[in-house]
């Protein structure tokens, strides 16, 4: 047996214990950060700037609240909480003030006590304890906006029955400010990292966000700027207030986030960079100042790469930044350069809904780099008023109307589409209320008329001649059809003239116009007419309100007849012997009147009703007689209190209807449809739509006409029916008293509760350490 002395082994000794594994510098960074926001969370001088910063931030709210809230001025356009995330350059020079103050409390402060060098000794890099110190700062700002929440729930409070806020714009609003933020106080750490001295690194980051801020501004600081295309381009693109209003009303684009991410990333490299000065070799300080230049190049090309291919995205629920699929198809046929010119208005109030149409047409010419955009300076005097009248005759509108409202011009060549304000808005105004916008039709209308401009159906209005008709050339007296057929030459249709009409309507011709014969059609040309109608071809049928013994329209003598009566029958309509007149728009001139809301539901008067007027002078009425399988569709008609008197030479000193005269509402112009064949159209005065008025910039009786040829001869006007984007204009329902109580609490009790809490949080630590 063996003694247990000999079988006994000696115990193994203790393994060594192993090295300590070394954090990562990812964990040494959020280390930091934890340390810095507790730091943050335990500094009085910290809650003194949360204070500041939830002084500027209520005051701008309880601005938007008192522009909400007041009846008397047209509330906002835009997502409710738009203008207060976007802020006004006063608002966020303060704001700045408060980031910079915020930043030089990171490595300056750690200088100054000296811990800093302390910290770099220990295992941690210049480039962990940088972004810790960034990272803490950056959670110390995002609790300041918890507070801001509250402004919601005043919303909500006061937001009429009904009203719902959209959550995407929200949440995308807090989150581009704390992009905006986080890119801000990375520039605020660097100017920390270059100088031991609070003031110092704070007077540095104000002057250098400072500087970010106004070159973002420089075209409304700097009108000259604006004329500059390159100047405009680059601030635009860093426009600070322009990416928060983008990510404000739920469109945050992918050009500002590359742009402040990579300021980010820039700046905290920079403060890395300096923080290893005098701690490092100079081939090492070097390097990462290469590194760091380098930095400044990838973020430069990134951010020309993400300007240069836009892309956004639509958070709203009512897909309003997103083009419509119909827009998009329209947008596909253009094959050619199309240039889209904005001409701003005049009044500034309509700013809001012109900014809506560039974002439009900028979202456009994302998806078709074809369209060409340009936007000209605001309608003025001199040359400019040139521009504003040629406007405003394309458009069938008055001077003003471009001057004041502004407008856009799609043009695809000679081929020209002028779409005004009310073809991009319309308004409402409640009793005691300022205007409203009712309605946005800012892309249905512009597409619309990219649709008109792009459109190369084929197209042909034939002309009779020989029968005393209105001239097609121009005339010294404008007694002409010059304009309306030169409008629909320029759109692409071909205009012929028919002289042997007694041989049949050529087959090319999809519309005739029959333009204020002073002879009367032979039977053979009426038959021939009435054949091209039963083949489906249109006929415009435009009466003369001329005299037979007069050189012009005087109302004295026989009015003539067309010859065409016939084929009106067949339809149900005739053109009466007799005049109107129009005592509710009578003008200063024999027999004249207006006609502004007696417009039909067709498309060939689409945009007419409330927005462009036209001038009747000795106009004869289109009579209606039933009759069976017809569609009658009114398309331009006078008020009620109108009536027709057959003594033409007596209408002008008319003052009351007679016993046998017809009474109003009168139709001016029809068009009828049987059951089969093409549409008649007929109308009770040529010389009423003649160049004449058009020329001086009274009406748009040629427009009427061109619009009536050109649907006619199938070149139909382009109809979207496209989902309603019209921005929230949100009014708050609420009395002088809460206004100042809402007031009150977002510019004194917010504030106060954050400082009680930095009071009892310091209060709390005394005790405990007592």
């Amino acid at each position: 047996m063996t003694s247990p002395s000999s079988t006994s082994r000696a115990p193994a000794p203790a393994p060594a214990p192993l090295a300590a594994a070394r954090p990562s510098p990812a964990a040494l960074a959020l280390h930091l950060a934890r340390a810095q926001l507790l730091a943050h969370l335990r500094s009085p001088a910290s809650y003194a700037i949360a204070v500041a910063f939830l002084v500027i931030q209520g005051l701008s709210f309880a601005a938007v609240v008192a522009a909400l809230s007041d009846p008397a001025r047209p509330a906002p356009l835009g997502e409710v909480l738009e203008s207060h995330f976007g802020g006004t350059l006063l608002h966020w020079s303060l704001q700045l003030a408060v980031v910079a103050a915020l930043a030089m409390r990171t490595i300056a402060e750690d200088r100054r006590a000296g811990t800093w060098e302390a910290l770099l000794t220990a295992p941690v890099g210049e480039g962990a304890a940088v972004v810790g110190a960034w990272l803490g700062a950056l959670l110390f700002y995002a609790l300041l906006w918890l507070p801001t929440l509250a402004y919601l729930a005043v919303l909500a409070a006061y937001a009429p029955a009904g009203a719902a806020f959209d959550p995407g714009p929200v949440v995308t609003a807090y989150a581009g400010e704390l992009l905006v933020g986080a890119s801000f106080l990375a520039v605020g750490v660097a100017a920390s990292a270059a100088t031991s001295s609070q003031a110092g690194a704070a007077v540095t980051a104000f002057a250098a966000l400072l500087a970010l801020l106004v070159a973002g501004e420089l075209p409304a600081l700097w009108p000259d700027a604006a004329g500059d295309g390159a100047v405009a381009a680059v601030s635009r693109a860093i426009s600070v207030r322009a990416h928060l209003g983008g990510f404000a009303r739920g469109e945050p684009a992918l050009a500002p986030v590359v742009l402040h991410a990579g300021l980010t990333v820039v700046a905290l490299s920079a403060a890395a960079t300096v923080a290893r000065l005098g701690r490092r070799r100079r081939v090492d300080v070097a390097a990462r100042a290469v590194a760091t230049a380098l930095l400044v190049a990838i973020a430069a090309l990134a951010t020309l790469l993400a300007l240069r291919h836009p892309a956004s995205l639509d958070v709203t629920a009512a897909r309003r930044h997103s083009l419509d699929a119909a827009t998009r198809a329209v947008l596909a046929r253009v094959r050619e350069p199309v240039d889209v010119t904005i001409v701003p208005p005049a009044l500034a109030a309509l700013d809001p809904v012109y900014a809506v149409v560039e974002r439009t047409v900028a979202r456009m010419a994302r998806a078709q780099p074809a369209l060409r955009v340009t936007v000209v300076a605001r309608a003025g005097g001199g040359a400019g008023s040139a521009v504003v009248a040629d406007l405003a005759r394309a458009a069938g509108v008055d001077v003003d109307t471009i001057s004041r409202g502004g407008a856009v011009v799609i043009a695809r060549g000679a081929r020209r589409r002028v779409v005004d304000l009310l073809e991009l808005a319309s308004y409402g105004q409640a009793p005691g209320a300022a205007p409203t916008v009712t309605r946005l039709f800012a892309e249905e209308a512009l597409a619309e008329a990219i649709a008109a401009v792009v459109d190369d159906t084929p197209a042909t209005v034939c002309v009779t001649t020989g029968h005393g008709e209105l001239p097609v050339e121009p005339t010294p007296d404008g007694v002409d059809v010059a304009l309306a057929l030169g409008r629909l030459r320029a759109d692409g249709v071909r205009v012929e003239p028919v002289i042997a009409l007694a041989a049949g309507v050529p087959a090319s011709c999809r519309a005739l116009a029959v333009l204020g014969p002073r002879v009367a059609l032979r039977p053979a040309e009426a038959l021939a007419v009435a054949e091209h109608v039963d083949r489906g071809g249109a006929v415009v049928i435009a009466a003369s309100s001329r005299a037979e013994d007069a050189g012009v329209a005087t109302g004295a003598g026989a009015l003539p007849a067309t010859g065409l009566e016939p084929v009106l029958a067949r339809v149900g309509l005739a053109i009466a012997p007799a005049v109107v007149v129009e005592p509710a728009t009578a003008l200063d001139l024999p027999g004249a009147f207006t006609v502004v809301d007696g417009y039909g539901d067709h498309p060939a008067v689409e945009g007419f009703a409330r927005r462009r007027f036209t001038v009747w002078q000795w106009a004869r009425p289109v009579t209606l007689a039933p009759a069976a399988g017809v569609t009658v569709v009114p398309l331009v008609t006078t008020s009620p209190r109108a009536w027709a008197t057959a003594d033409v030479a007596g209408a002008a000193a008319a003052t009351a209807p007679g016993a046998h005269d017809l009474l109003g509402p009168l139709r001016l112009v029809v068009w009828a449809r049987g059951a089969r064949g093409g549409p008649v159209v007929a109308i009770g005065s040529a010389e009423s739509l003649a160049s004449a008025a058009a020329a001086s910039g009274v009406g748009a009786g040629d427009l009427l006409l061109a619009s009536i040829l050109a649907e006619a001869a199938g070149r139909a006007r382009p109809a979207l029916a496209l989902p309603d984007k019209t921005p929230d204009q949100v009014r708050l329902v609420m009395t002088t008293g809460e206004r100042r109580a809402v007031t009150a609490l977002c510019v004194g009790v917010l504030p106060a509760v954050f400082a009680a809490l930095g009071v009892g949080l310091g209060w709390w630590r005394r005790r405990r350490r007592a």
